[in-house]
């Protein structure tokens, strides 16, 4: 038989607005994390990078998620976006390389993201610069 002769059929599925299984368990890991979070502040990352997830996964997860008020852009070789997401404590958080491609994807479950806390050495540099902007008016 030739190969051309064997009949093929293309179906398409249609995107309900129930979550796929991968999505709909990592909705179900994010509220135990964000449980943990609220019971005993322990806080918890997911590496999106890490998992064998489609744009239509990952389209599906941002929708699900929602944005809330806060967000933050940010700039160091390459830029960075960080998100609360519509439910308080989970975020996202998304890093390019300088051609705006997506170099590392995360979801934080916590109260603010380590990446926003300021350093204590940069803490302790701009007390010192400020005492000298003071002490030299």
């Amino acid at each position: 038989m030739n190969i051309e002769a064997i009949p093929v059929k293309i179906e398409t599925t249609q995107h309900s607005s129930q979550p796929e299984q991968l999505v709909f368990g990592l909705l179900q890991e994010i509220h135990a994390h964000l449980q943990r979070l609220q019971q005993d502040g322990q806080t918890f990352r997911i590496d999106l990078k890490s998992l064998p997830l489609s744009e239509h996964n990952r389209s599906q997860l941002i929708a699900l998620l929602g944005q809330g008020e806060i967000s933050c852009e940010f700039n160091s070789s390459g830029s960075s976006r960080i998100y609360e997401t519509a439910y308080s404590g989970i975020w996202w958080i998304t890093h390019y390389s300088p051609d705006q491609q997506i170099m590392a994807e995360f979801i934080d479950i916590c109260l603010i993201p380590d990446i926003l806390a300021s350093h204590p050495d940069d803490v302790l540099d701009a007390e010192k610069r400020l005492a000298h902007y003071l002490k030299n008016l």
